[in-house]
């Protein structure tokens, strides 16, 4: 094998479908596309990649990437996987999500592909920019009782700058 550039990192948007209208989003005055992904459309990537990247960086994003559903992301790791067995190329994941259908199902195969999750929560003051709070906490509660690292990811804004000191007290503690 040729000398591969190192690595390189790719945003996938399996969907552009979303179930929050969070007030900050780019998306929230638009139409959401609700279609999904096409396999054929990894397919054409990874054909793209193999003469060019030892590892491969995926970020997982959207909308919100788990309205593609269970069965997606599970065939995508299964071609991902086969993939790299057959070109000793590395891949990485991580997924940004709003948390509100992060089940027990998504966290189990997040864990077992070391797939890196990072919620978009805001704390004590999630709901200024978005809704379903208790679903996310849920969610977030549910990864520490499975010992599943995550990360958050906190958006401020006009509206919760006045917060600013509190959120970072928040997720300092």
């Amino acid at each position: 094998m040729k000398n591969l550039p190192e690595s390189i990192n790719v945003i996938f948007e399996p969907t552009a479908a979303c179930n929050l209208r969070c007030l900050h989003c780019y998306h929230s005055d638009t139409e959401y596309f609700e279609g999904i992904m096409p396999f054929d459309t990894v397919d054409r990537f990874l054909n793209a990649i193999k003469p060019h990247y030892k590892n491969v960086n995926i970020i997982w994003h959207g909308g919100e990437p788990l309205l593609a559903g269970y069965d997606f992301f599970r065939t995508i790791y299964e071609r991902f996987e086969r993939f790299a067995l057959d070109t000793s190329r590395v891949f990485n994941y991580s997924i940004q999500t709003n948390g509100t259908l992060l089940n027990e199902q998504f966290a189990d195969l997040f864990a077992q592909t070391h797939t890196g999750i990072s919620i978009s929560y805001d704390g004590a003051y999630n709901n200024v920019l978005r809704q379903e709070t208790d679903k996310v906490e849920n969610a977030i509660e549910m990864l520490k009782r499975k010992g599943i690292e995550f990360r958050c990811l906190s958006t401020i804004s006009k509206k919760s700058v006045i917060h600013l000191i509190e959120i970072y007290e928040f997720f300092k503690s």
